[in-house]
């Protein structure tokens, strides 16, 4: 797993491939090499053989292998001058096997003759088992020209030959001079080539495996000062600049401007990363003195309120009234007491966007909405509000149940107070993507789909007109603490009288 895991870097694919092309091609060329130095070697052997021949046949006149014939013997003076000429040849080329003269009988057998053979047989008969050699035999006789064989066999085993005529002065052809080689010396030779080509093939590879890594670092270095860059980018660090190589520099190509393009974009980033943040220091003194300045104002606003509420016992104490004082003072008292919910709204709603998520402590939807089922609706159960559901124990959230009243309460009451009659009330909770979907659907008046996303505002009333009471808040604290442990609420309608859903989502506790 390790080995492989290598080939995830591009330098070792980059040098992978290439080693593969350079062995590739240095096996082509070796096997081509080795094709064409053996047909050299052959050419060259047969040339040789063809040559040492011809002139062996050329110091043995026609006239002394006849007389070498007549009468063989060992006190013979012309056999013994023939083939001492020879022995002393082929002693002085080095030759293994002997060298011998074949006088022709027709058909396809000859006669041997003279030969370097301590032991001659001259006179014994010799029968031609390869079709090709006899056919360059008589060759040889009939055309009076010198030639080498190609690999052949007989009775003694594989050969190549050289043939050359010995004629007489008359130039008639009296007997074939024969120079042998054996198959096994010309395969030493050949062996010779093989091992040469493989010192040849080893220092290929060998380079092969070192341009590879020259070719793989030169390519996959760049790149993966690329990759570290751009992954210090998706890190937020934006302070990272990638050098370019010397290698690119003195070559320049797209990767170099690659690298400019990265080291710019850092740039930019790291200059817009310190703008957001001096943005975002503002933003959050100003959110602080914000709540500062809510907290005061709600905090004040007690005091004035209180002594103004105090006007609802002047009637209590005083019964001699006039009626229009009795009516200014009632108008002011629900006016104060307006401005009173207002006041404690306002608060609930700084109090809440101010929250500190808790989520060490696990909350199950299913017990919460049903809890809230009970407090709120009027009587107890309904048949006409219905909760359809995955079970409770597949149902945990990372919200403090305190929390999930918070949410799901104004929710519920909303959907109980605009549902209409008969209410037709659904909760309907599901999984999906990670998260809980609760939707709360009711038959009642509706919103206009415009004022989806000014619902969960707060101080938003969708019918002023008929507004008497309620703050405007409670579905925004909803909206807000949803936020706080990475959820959201979702209002949806399709328009007034056709009843409204308000969908949370919550991350699934894991």
């Amino acid at each position: 797993m390790a080995f492989l895991s290598l080939f995830k870097r591009l330098w070792v694919k980059v040098a992978f491939a290439t080693i593969l092309v350079v062995i590739a091609t240095t096996e082509l060329v070796v096997r081509f090499s080795i094709e064409e130095q053996l047909s050299e070697t052959h050419r060259v052997i047969r040339e040789d053989l063809q040559h040492r021949a011809a002139m062996a046949a050329c110091i043995i006149p026609g006239e002394l292998h006849n007389q070498a014939l007549l009468g063989i013997s060992d006190t013979n003076a012309a056999f013994q001058l023939a083939a001492h000429k020879l022995m002393s040849l082929r002693n002085a080329a080095s030759f293994k096997e002997h060298w011998y003269t074949l006088v022709p009988l027709g058909g396809d057998s000859a006669c041997f003759g003279v030969m370097s053979h301590p032991e001659p047989f001259s006179g014994h008969m010799h029968y031609f088992r390869d079709s090709t050699v006899l056919a360059q035999f008589n060759d040889v006789v009939h055309e009076k020209v010198s030639i080498a064989t190609d690999v052949y066999s007989d009775d003694n085993g594989d050969w190549i030959s050289g043939m050359a005529p010995i004629m007489d002065s008359a130039g008639t052809v009296v007997a074939v001079l024969e120079v042998d080689l054996t198959a096994h010396d010309l395969m030493q030779q050949t062996q010779r080539v093989y091992e040469s080509m493989n010192e040849i093939r080893f220092l290929g590879i060998s380079g092969a495996v070192v341009v590879g890594l020259f070719v793989g670092l030169l390519i996959g270095r760049p790149i993966n000062r690329v990759n570290r860059a751009v992954q210090a980018l998706t890190e937020s660090n934006f302070s990272r600049n990638v050098t370019i190589p010397k290698s690119v520099q003195l070559l320049p190509d797209e990767t170099s401007e690659l690298i400019i393009s990265v080291n710019i974009l850092s740039s930019r980033l790291q200059s817009t990363l310190n703008e957001l943040r001096d943005a975002h220091e503002k933003l959050s003194h100003l959110d602080k003195a914000k709540t500062t300045f809510l907290h005061f104002l709600t905090h004040e606003l007690r005091t004035p309120i209180s002594g103004l509420l105090l006007l609802r016992h002047v009637p209590e104490v005083q019964d001699d009234l006039l009626e229009d004082t009795a009516e200014i003072i009632s108008a002011s008292v629900e006016s104060t007491e307006r401005l009173h919910r207002l006041s404690l709204g306002a608060e609930k709603y700084v109090r809440a966007l101010s929250h500190a998520p808790d989520f060490s402590e696990p909350s199950c939807i299913v017990t919460c909405v049903k809890s809230v089922l009970i407090d709120a609706l009027p009587g107890g159960d309904r048949s006409d509000v219905f909760v359809d559901g995955v079970g409770e124990e597949a149902c945990m959230v990372l919200v403090p149940e305190h929390v999930l009243s918070m949410i799901f309460d104004p929710l519920i009451r909303n959907a109980l107070k605009f549902g209409g009659e008969p209410l037709g009330l659904t909760i309907d909770i599901a999984k999906q993507h990670g998260d809980y979907v609760v939707a709360i659907s009711d038959t009642g008046v509706g919103f206009d789909p415009q004022h989806a996303k000014a619902l969960l505002e707060p101080f938003f009333v969708d019918d002023i007109m008929g507004h008497s009471e309620g703050t405007g808040v409670s579905l925004a604290i909803a909206a807000v603490m949803a936020e706080h442990y990475g959820g959201k609420v979702v209002p949806h309608s399709k328009g007034k009288g056709q009843g409204s859903t308000f969908t949370v989502y919550l991350p699934v506790a894991l």
